[in-house]
């Protein structure tokens, strides 16, 4: 199993194009999670009866909309890897990262409170959400790395069909 998964080390060399294509589709694979991530996070918000949760409920639709953006990006990087999805959410996932640290400096007071209550279950959340976001955002690295070396591969290919 580790030596299937060796294409998610950034260290190490992808001399194959299966393994190049795989590193690619690590990014599909990224997008896909963030999707879930994303519903999982309208569930428990819906779950959770605090003010913030309800204060939240009017983000749902657009979160829903953000779920499917990345969900199509996925099937589009899973069917034909580029640098562009995987560069762009790699840009994000630091976006989401950024705003996850400093969200405590940013919250306004109502929202602080919630974030601070000392709930189970908004903890399993916060600890999910972390976990989930640092896998994501190595799997969007890797799908850069991959589609980078793909497109290597192919223009040296092209060029030495030329000559």
């Amino acid at each position: 199993m580790i030596n299937r998964l060796r294409f998610l080390n950034p260290l190490l060399p992808l001399p194959t194009d299966a393994e190049q294509r795989s590193a690619a589709r690590a990014a599909a694979v990224g997008a896909f999670l963030a999707s879930g991530q994303i519903v999982v996070g309208i569930v428990a918000s819906r779950l959770m009866e605090t003010p913030a949760a309800a204060a939240m409920a009017p983000l749902t639709p657009s979160m829903l909309v953000v779920a499917a953006i990345l969900l199509l990006a996925g099937a589009i990087q899973w069917r034909k890897p580029t640098r562009l999805i995987p560069a762009l959410l790699i840009v994000l996932a630091l976006a989401g990262l950024a705003t996850t640290i400093t969200a405590h400096f940013i919250l306004p007071a109502e929202f602080k409170a919630a974030y601070d209550a000392p709930s189970g279950q908004l903890l399993a959340q916060r600890v999910f959400n972390r976990i989930a976001s640092a896998a994501e955002l190595l799997l969007f690295i890797t799908g850069l790395r991959g589609a980078i070396l793909l497109r290597r591969n192919a223009r040296s290919e092209a060029a030495s069909a030329l000559a």
